[in-house]
């Protein structure tokens, strides 16, 4: 990742094939070979190869390398963090009994929880125990915060200082100017309009939750009490806190609507549901997915397939499915290598993973995704 993003930030501030696609813009034809100038000189300028200073190209060049670097090392912090919390197994009440044993032991008969989202979800979502809930929420959304404070205020400050080299008055505007909204205050704008349009129904469903959680507490004088939300008042109810909002989004789900997670997982078999996924790619893009145990992969849980149309490779794809230190914490798609040809003329096909961070199975118990896991991974791929 960290090699592609330096390729392609050295393309792009080359100073002799931007002067070379600003002298052939004006041969560009139709529309669409319009359209590609545009975008292209675009990406030349906002790296810096329009400026006339080899010195201001050059210091761009180390700010947006700095960037590169900070961004790179803070994402490696919360990927390597193995920040856990031994709770009593009596504080994991309402979880799925499978989950709980599938958890390591802590210290003094407790279970170790780790911060990885097969663990904190269901703990946020079932666990009866509010100390246990906030406790996770807390650790989780501290994790590296000794260690990134410092590297996020020199990031922000490289990122300004860059974006006013090239005449932006903001890292934001500089970004913008690439995107389809194209300038800060219609981003604003779209955010404030959304904002003004969902407030009405936010305040009413953390009002919905705020009541569920009263009536547990059996809190007859809070409940008589209606309190109405608005902008200059506290964004939750007065009895609910960030950390409830999973646990009674879950509840209200399941007595208002019958559904429940834990029993709908019951039809997202991982294996099966990426079986299932890759056919739906199959028909609608008229390709096949044949998993390959010849390609290399860089850890033995990692999946790989050949993608085939008519018969001919045409790509590569890996699914890199389970968490472990070090890996990244989130769902998504990393392009591995693009398509190009080699110094021997060969075509060489392209390449992607799927992150993800999806449970593990269970002893002889096949892994589970829930509904939202599943929409996730039918999202990335």
């Amino acid at each position: 990742k960290k090699q592609l993003q330096h390729m392609w930030a050295k393309t792009y501030a080359r100073r002799d094939v931007y002067e070379m696609l600003v002298a052939a813009e004006g041969s560009a034809s139709s529309d669409e070979e319009k359209r590609l100038a545009d975008v292209v000189l675009s990406k030349f300028r906002q790296a810096g190869a329009g400026l006339s200073s080899a010195e201001a190209r050059d210091k761009l060049s180390a700010l947006d390398a700095r960037c590169a670097a900070l961004a790179f090392e803070i994402e490696q912090n919360i990927n390597e963090d193995v920040t856990t919390l031994d709770l009593p197994e009596e504080q994991l009440d309402g979880c799925a009994e499978g989950f709980v044993k599938s958890l390591p032991h802590g210290a003094g008969g407790t279970r170790r929880c780790s911060m990885k989202a097969p663990v904190l979800q269901p703990i946020l979502q079932r666990a009866k125990s509010c100390e246990a809930r906030r406790r996770m929420l807390e650790a989780s959304q501290k994790r590296c915060l000794e260690n990134n404070g410092p590297l996020l205020d020199e990031l922000l400050s490289a990122r300004h200082a860059a974006a006013r080299m090239l005449g932006s008055s903001c890292h934001a505007e500089r970004m913008l100017a690439q995107k389809m909204a194209g300038t800060v205050e219609t981003a604003r704008n779209f955010c404030s309009e959304m904002l003004e349009r969902l407030q009405p129904l936010r305040n009413a469903e953390l009002s919905k939750l705020d009541s569920r959680k009263r009536r547990d507490l059996g809190d007859e004088e809070t409940t008589s009490r209606k309190r109405k939300l608005s902008d200059c008042e506290e964004p939750l109810g007065h009895a609910l806190h960030p950390w409830d909002i999973a646990f009674y989004c879950d509840m209200l789900k399941r007595e208002e609507l019958s559904l429940d997670d834990e029993k709908l997982k019951e039809f997202f078999p991982l294996e099966g549901t990426i079986d299932r996924i890759l056919q739906v790619y199959s028909e609608l893009l008229g390709l096949s997915f044949e998993r390959s145990a010849s390609l290399p992969t860089w850890h033995e849980e990692v999946s790989a397939f050949e993608v085939k149309q008519g018969g001919r490779v045409v790509g590569h794809l890996y699914l890199d499915q389970f968490p472990r230190d070090g890996k990244f914490a989130h769902q998504m798609i990393v392009p591995l290598s693009p398509a190009f040809i080699d110094t021997s003329g060969q075509r060489c096909v392209p390449a992607c993973v799927n992150i993800s961070n999806l449970p593990r199975p269970e002893g002889d118990k096949p892994a589970l995704l829930r509904f939202s896991e599943m929409k996730t991974l039918f999202h990335e791929l």
